[in-house]
């Protein structure tokens, strides 16, 4: 497991719902007190785990990043990873398929009503864009301030990148909008494959802003058009 913090001087106060985004129904994520399951996997099949979450101490407020890949074994139906904690209410978690792409995004949200600091986990208003070379897909855009960037190309590899506005990863000069070449990304093994310079058919592709919490999350030929 990975653990990276960054802390910040923000108090959270607020009661979560429980929203689901999951693609495909086959495929899906569940919450128990202290762990996430991921069903639907095919024994033999490496599920990659990643999450982000707000918690809260007693005087800051601390972006934790987690990450885990479970192997699916012969007659198990799921595969379960115990934190030691309970799960974060203010979180986003993703599940993807290492061999097919297929993926689930999920906020453990419980309960109603919004967070008043606009923190719930919820799908991006607005769409990344895939600025091409050529014929190919060759980075991703986008316009928040701060992003994950999560890239799974099936049977190859996966790849992440934090990309701020301005930052040594942006490749855009404008204020507001920012753009990660797909080589830039780094493999989440340190043995991993180089990322990839394009995007290839069925590449599953997420973002998530770890400051609001907001996600977008798409494959390569079903929301992302070659």
């Amino acid at each position: 497991m990975t653990v990276n913090k960054i802390f910040g001087a923000i108090i959270i106060v607020g009661v979560l719902a429980c929203p689901a985004w999951a693609q495909p129904a086959s495929f899906g994520i569940s919450f128990t007190g202290t762990g996430i399951q991921v069903s639907g996997a095919p024994p033999g099949h490496d599920v990659l785990v990643f999450s982000i979450s707000r918690e809260t101490g007693r005087y800051v407020t601390t972006v934790v990043r987690r990450d885990k890949t479970l192997s699916a074994l012969p007659g198990n139906k799921t595969v379960t990873w115990d934190i030691g904690r309970p799960i974060p209410l203010r979180s986003v978690w993703c599940a993807i398929d290492l061999q097919t792409g297929e993926f689930d995004v999920k906020a453990p949200w419980q309960g109603d009503g919004e967070l008043d600091d606009k923190t719930e986990p919820q799908r991006l208003a607005e769409t990344p864009s895939f600025p091409r070379d050529g014929a190919d897909l060759t980075a991703i855009a986008h316009e928040r301030a701060d992003v994950f960037v999560l890239l799974v190309t099936p049977g190859r590899g996966a790849w992440i990148l934090r990309s701020d506005d301005g930052g040594s990863k942006d490749e855009d000069a404008r204020s507001g909008k920012v753009v990660v070449l797909l080589s830039k990304l780094s493999p989440f093994t340190a043995n991993g494959a180089p990322p990839p310079r394009k995007l290839s058919p069925n590449d599953t592709v997420i973002l998530i802003d770890p400051v609001y919490l907001k996600f977008w999350s798409g494959r390569v030929g079903r929301e992302v058009q070659p």
